[in-house]
């Protein structure tokens, strides 16, 4: 193998390497990229209608935003803990009912007579149950610990897209000053295309979320399903995930 083959190979998984070492940050930074420019629009929005400083309208699209968040918050809680008294009230007889089940399959196979299957007052589900709710409770250091993993990337994609979103010149300036002289004029091209795209990227799933949303509210209402809104809601939400794993 020729030295120049070996040393780009060796570059290349040196590359990849680094990518998935990082891959992590990477993605905090392209969300914080995005946040940065649904506030940017926003903002920039009300610059130019209602010539306020750009600090002024930022800090409008933050408490809008937070508002929007509240009252989807507010609309999705209140199922959300209906739904789980009623699990937990209606657990005992859904055990009972699953422990008849197995008995009577039991009973149909000749194999599940001499288990605790055939016994309907074995307990045999509750205890399953039970032990896998022993386990969570063992497992909740972990739980812990990945909710305040995920507080503090919150928190850092909140900031990185706060100050993005403040004086984006500075970044791209900034990010264009790594640049050979000669190359810097290209990369303002694609740095404004990026952001070009991004932005109508961005503004086309969100109106697609909201279309969905409103679909599945009305299909739920015309089905006179219970908090028809709250879950037409979540689709919508829900709609964004698989572009972030």
């Amino acid at each position: 193998m020729p030295g120049a083959t070996f040393v780009a190979l060796f570059v290349a998984a040196l590359v990849i390497w680094f990518v998935i070492r990082v891959v992590e940050v990477l993605l905090l930074v392209f969300i914080a990229a995005l946040l940065a420019v649904y506030l940017s629009a926003i903002t920039d929005l009300l610059e130019r209608r209602f010539r306020i400083a750009r600090w002024l309208g930022l800090t409008t699209a933050v408490v809008g935003t937070l508002a929007a968040v509240a009252g989807i918050g507010a609309l999705l809680v209140p199922p959300v803990i209906d739904q789980t008294q009623a699990l937990i009230t209606g657990l005992p007889q859904t055990l009972t009912s699953i422990q008849n089940v197995l008995a009577t399959w039991a009973v149909d196979y000749p194999v599940l007579r001499r288990t605790e299957l055939a016994d309907p007052s074995s307990g045999f589900v509750a205890r399953l149950i039970n032990d896998a709710s022993n386990f969570l409770r063992g497992s909740l250091l972990p739980y812990v610990t990945a909710g305040g993993k995920l507080f503090i990337e919150g928190a850092g994609v909140v900031v990185m897209a706060l100050y993005l979103t403040v004086r984006p010149t500075l970044y791209r300036d900034g990010t264009l000053s790594l640049m050979s002289p000669k190359y810097r004029a290209l990369g303002a091209r694609v740095l404004a295309d990026a952001h070009a795209t991004l932005r109508a990227w961005a503004i086309g799933q969100l109106l697609a979320m909201m279309v969905l949303a409103f679909l599945t509210a009305i299909g739920l209402w015309a089905l006179d399903v219970p908090y028809w809104l709250a879950f037409g809601i979540f689709t919508g939400l829900v709609a964004v995930v698989p572009f972030f794993g």
